[in-house]
């Protein structure tokens, strides 16, 4: 039996952020599972490049062979260097894709989206080679995320263009995997079939362990009340709606953790509003570092903008909260509120200022009987664990196999 694999994925740890987090866990399980990983990604850079020193092109690293494709991009930060970097990358990891499929006889190939970018790297595993398979994994939908965030109109020439090759992509692909039940269906509305489409959620990352021992030491020796924000800072997140809360919530202190295209214009109307409650942190790359800020607060924010779309996330950060005992305030509608209320993890707020301040308010009221969630965390922490959803994929994977 070939237990070949590649991988292709735009990001990898160190790199910070949910699809780094996945890949890392997947790699991990899949390299204990005895397959042979063959992994494409890029250097670090997201969501700062200044975070990360530079990589060797190829390494070994936990069992999987590495390869990382130089970043060439336009500017240092913003959308046009994005862009450049994801048409870059593709086209670099297209040749570093044939010619490893070549050499090594790989027939399997798993490529994960966002960027959009990598299913053209897929699609061309698919079609260069004799009886070879994709799993094709979406983790956001798009193009439809970019007209969520206005990005683009609907009614453009290029989001047509952009929905007709999605729409290829699913049909060609061996096998669909998709991070909630919501986009499931979706895809069934688009005529994909049901057998295709396969749902593995993201998952509790291990590291969240240790930050048991951390609440120990800790103990409450800060007796601020912390709100805690820690994930990218973007359009799709709307941390506006958390800020015009804190402007009326000064006896909390807010902590703001992340980098993103909206930070600075976020940091300039807390400058502008004069708010001594909230304060910026650059991103933390070191696991350690950001557990310490986990013990120490009192809430974890998740926030998302006001879209039908977003309804059909489930945010990552939910699940690196809830493993690290964390009580949540969820901002927002969808399957990621349901999960908070069906297990008793937080708070759901609507998007409104209002409906924000009452939920913080009702958690500090009631803080200590979400500090002990015990039951609801542990059935939570045993249905999203890493080990049990990394069976889902391998089970997949032996199908083709």
């Amino acid at each position: 039996m070939n237990r070949k694999l590649l991988i292709v994925s735009q990001h990898f740890p160190p790199e910070i952020g949910a699809a780094s987090n996945r890949m890392e866990h997947l790699c991990r399980y899949l390299s204990k599972a005895g397959y042979e990983l063959y992994v494409i990604t890029s250097q670090p850079s997201y969501p700062n490049r200044t975070l990360y020193t530079k990589q060797a092109f190829f390494s070994n690293e936990n069992g999987c062979r590495l390869y990382r494709i130089p970043i060439i991009s336009i500017g240092n930060n913003g959308v046009l260097s994005r862009i450049s970097q994801h048409l870059a990358f593709l086209l670099m990891a297209s040749m570093v894709t044939i010619i490893l499929g070549i050499q090594y006889q790989i027939k399997t190939c798993i490529t994960t989206s966002p960027p959009f970018s990598v299913n053209m790297i897929g699609l061309l595993f698919k079609l260069t080679g004799w009886r070879r398979k994709w799993i094709m994994e979406v983790r956001d939908l798009w193009p439809d995320s970019m007209t969520a965030v206005e990005f683009i109109e609907k009614n453009a020439l290029i989001y047509r263009w952009l929905k007709r090759l999605e729409l290829y992509f699913y049909r060609t692909a061996s096998n669909i995997v998709v991070v909630t039940n919501q986009t499931k269906r979706i895809l069934e509305q688009q005529e994909i079939p049901a057998n295709k489409i396969k749902i593995i959620t993201n998952g509790i990352p291990d590291w969240t362990a240790e930050v048991f021992n951390l609440k120990l030491s800790s103990q409450r020796i800060n007796s601020e009340f912390i709100i805690l924000y820690a994930g990218n800072i973007g359009k799709s997140q709307n941390l506006a709606q958390l800020i015009q809360a804190a402007e009326y919530l000064s006896d909390y202190k807010f902590c703001i953790i992340g980098d993103g295209l909206e930070k600075e214009k976020l940091m300039k109307l807390v400058e502008r509003k004069n708010l001594k409650n909230i304060t910026f942190i650059d991103a933390i790359t070191d696991k350690r570092l950001l557990l310490n800020w986990y013990a120490k607060a009192d809430i974890g924010v998740i926030s998302l903008k006001d879209a039908k779309l977003f309804e059909n996330v489930i945010p990552s950060k939910l699940f690196e909260y809830a493993g690290a005992r964390l009580p949540i305030l969820f901002i927002g509608k969808g399957e990621g509120a349901e999960l908070v209320n069906k297990y008793k993890l937080g708070k759901v707020a609507l998007s409104k200022t209002e409906d924000i301040i009452d939920a913080i308010n009702c958690m500090y009221d009631d803080i200590q009987s979400y500090r002990e969630n015990s039951d609801n965390l542990d059935k939570f922490i045993q249905k999203y664990r890493w080990s049990s959803l990394a069976n889902k994929y391998i089970k997949l994977i032996d199908s083709h196999l």
